[in-house]
Order: C-alpha cells, then sequence, then structure tokens
C-alpha cells in the first residue's frame, strides 16, 4: 500500500501530538515539519518530540517544505481559531 504523505504544520502542543500520531500509523509518512517559531526551525523534529532523531528539520515555510519534497496532505495545526489563521490556507 502506497503511504499518504503528509507535512505537519504547526509544532503546538497539538501539532507535536498529531506528529506523533502521524509516526504511529503505517499508512502514514511524515515528509516535513513547518513551524515560524525561530527556536524550533533548523532543529530535528525528533528532538521536539521525544528526543529521538528522525532525520527531519523544521522549516518556516510550507513553501521551503515543498520545495523539498512532495506531500498529499498538510496537517493545519497553527490555531483552534479559523479567524486567526484563514490567512495560512
Amino acid at each position: 500500500m502506497k503511504k499518504i504523505r503528509v507535512i505537519q504544520y504547526g509544532l503546538g502542543p497539538i501539532g507535536c501530538s498529531t506528529a506523533r500520531t502521524i509516526l504511529s500509523r503505517d499508512n502514514l509518512k511524515l515528509v516535513a515539519a513547518v513551524d515560524i517559531d525561530p527556536a524550533k526551525v533548523g532543529k530535528d523534529l525528533g528532538d521536539l518530540l521525544d528526543g529521538k532523531k528522525l532525520g527531519l528539520k523544521v522549516v518556516k515555510t510550507v513553501a521551503d517544505a515543498l520545495a523539498k519534497t512532495k506531500a498529499d496532505v498538510v496537517m493545519h495545526t497553527t490555531n483552534s481559531y479559523f479567524d486567526l489563521f484563514k490567512g495560512q490556507i
């Protein structure tokens, strides 16, 4: 079965939980992680999740992620209020 390629956009508490769930699913492949926080950009995503290196460096924009990889889906978890994130989609 072909895995669904996923970009995780937003790495706050909900986004990190979503990333962990993606990593636990056999039918999904996490191909990129995006966050605007300068403290997170450039770090290995695994360092933000559980300390185990994943080989996925956090990038600042979805455009940066898509310049490096292809994806089928973007999981958008930057904010809980649509009016605050609608410009990002």
